[in-house]
Order: C-alpha cells, then sequence, then structure tokens
C-alpha cells in the first residue's frame, strides 16, 4: 500500500461514516476538519480512536493528551 493511501482530503465540516453495527461493537470512521472540535457526546460503549493524519489534543474528564498520526487511544464509556 503506498503511502498516499491514508491521506484524507480538506474537509468544510466534520464527516462520520459508520461501517459496521452489531450487537456488541460498532466501527466507524470520523474525519474532523483543520481546527474543528469533537462535538461528540460521550457514548455507552468504550470508544478506541486511531489517528491516521493531523495533530489534535484528546481530553478525557480532566486529563489531555496530545496526539498525532499513530496514536491509539481507547476511552471507557461514558468518559
Amino acid at each position: 500500500m503506498s503511502s498516499n493511501a491514508w491521506k484524507v482530503s480538506p474537509l468544510d465540516e466534520p464527516a462520520f461514516n459508520e461501517a459496521l453495527r452489531r450487537h456488541g461493537i460498532s466501527s466507524a470512521v470520523y474525519l474532523l476538519p483543520i481546527g474543528a472540535k469533537d462535538m461528540r457526546a460521550p457514548h455507552l460503549e468504550d470508544e478506541i480512536y486511531c489517528v491516521i493524519e493531523g495533530q489534535a489534543k484528546l481530553k478525557v474528564n480532566d486529563q489531555v493528551r496530545d496526539i498525532s498520526p499513530g496514536s491509539i487511544l481507547c476511552v471507557q464509556a461514558s468518559a
């Protein structure tokens, strides 16, 4: 796979595409434009974030983490 295979086109607004939803598991791709804030509410399920491109800060409760390409984060339900 080429290094450009996961390049993301610039966006004007957030994009969410759910790829799988079954009992006990779901999978989706969530793209945010530069400077956007994730306004999604905490979920009832645990979440895993895999960062493909860009830089961000992830705040969970009172803890803030810098994230960048290659970061993989697990956020517990309702956090």
